[in-house]
């Protein structure tokens, strides 16, 4: 858990400047999450692939928070390029269970919570 921690800690103002300079990134409503504490579960309207690192550059630094786990779809997770990547930053493979089996899909990220 202290590496996700490190690695998350170290990217979030590298992160954060890309995303405010390129993606004109706005967050209102920061103090709002001063005094949250976990476990919890905040839900993304996903837009595109870039939800995860957004919403851990829009926590605030010293959050209570951290490090958050993201799910990312397993056909993204297992890719070379960024396995490595994703792995150390606390994310987790998901998939819809083929069968419909909701419970055997979200086993990994409700044994994390």
């Amino acid at each position: 858990m202290i590496i996700p921690y490190l690695v998350q800690k170290i990217a979030y103002w590298p992160f954060r400047l890309l995303f405010v300079i390129f993606l004109h990134m706005k967050v209102r409503g920061r103090e709002n999450c001063k005094n949250l504490t976990g476990p919890l579960i905040i839900a993304v309207n996903h837009k595109d692939y870039t939800d995860g690192p957004i919403l851990t550059t829009s926590l605030p630094f010293w959050s209570k928070l951290f490090p958050p786990r993201s799910l990312i779809v397993s056909h993204m997770y297992y890719l070379p390029i960024l396995h490595f990547f994703v792995k150390i930053t606390g994310n987790m493979p998901v998939d819809k269970a083929k069968d419909g089996d909701l419970g055997k899909a979200l086993r990994a990220p409700i044994k994390s919570l």
